[in-house]
């Protein structure tokens, strides 16, 4: 009963105003609401009354970033690591907004510094992995999601970049297979994108065209995927007919 959780929170918060305990956890029903605005505030506050409590930047950082704010959230990160440089969510969460950022030195630093804590973290594995395929490292990129995999085989983006980092390197095959992973493991459009893409270099018109048209049925698409789903799908039609 969260509305009645709430009540209750109010009341121990009307009596108790300097826990900064009690706003984290009042804060938590604000987001599992959708009521953002209010639970950034109360993250602010438990801020101003615990400066130690690393969960709270964590969580702000995660509401800022949902919105856009990625220097709010690059603040707020950097706080959390600085009360707790061990806080593997926090860590996690900085090298993907550095990624985000295109702020590839940062994020690849972050990456390392999280991994001598918990080498064996698939997340960071897997982003590291990515970073090292932008910098054209396909062999350690290749090398560091199969770490990723082989610690969390159903971490969905670790197939999706491996499947990239194959693609790149002339096996086709073999991507199109961790996309088959992939999209067994998750209904987003992009896996069926990538598989699509594959599909056509091996000349599987038929197989790629039904793959564009699935991830065409999917709800709030991005407009610039969506135009290369389309464009894609005709190309597979214009060969298939051909």
């Amino acid at each position: 009963d969260p509305a009645q959780a709430l009540a209750d929170l109010d009341t121990v918060i009307a009596h108790d105003p300097g826990n900064c305990e009690y706003y984290v956890d009042r804060a938590a029903l604000h987001r599992a609401a959708g009521r953002s605005q209010a639970a950034i505030k109360d993250y602010g506050t438990a801020i101003r009354l615990g400066p130690h409590l690393p969960e709270a930047y964590y969580n702000r950082a995660v509401l800022q970033q949902e919105r856009g704010r990625l220097e709010r959230a690059r603040d707020d990160l950097e706080r959390a690591l600085a009360v707790d440089p061990g806080h593997l969510d926090a860590r996690i969460a900085m090298v993907n907004l550095q990624v985000e950022r295109g702020a590839f030195d940062a994020a690849e630093a972050d990456a390392r510094a999280g991994l001598a804590l918990a080498p064996q973290e698939p997340a960071l594995l897997c982003t590291l992995g990515l970073i090292r395929s932008e910098r054209g490292s396909l062999a350690e990129a290749d090398e560091l999601l199969t770490r990723a995999l082989d610690r969390d085989p159903e971490l969905v983006e670790a197939w999706t970049n491996r499947a990239a980092v194959r693609f790149e390197r002339g096996d086709v095959a073999a991507a199109v297979a961790d996309l088959d992973r992939a999209v067994a493991l998750s209904a987003a459009p992009v896996p069926r994108y990538n598989r699509g893409t594959a599909l056509m270099r091996l000349k599987r018109w038929d197989e790629a065209a039904r793959d564009f048209a699935h991830a065409l049925d999917q709800p709030s698409l991005d407009r610039a995927l969506r135009r290369d789903l389309r464009a894609e799908l005709a190309r597979c039609r214009r060969a298939m007919a051909g």
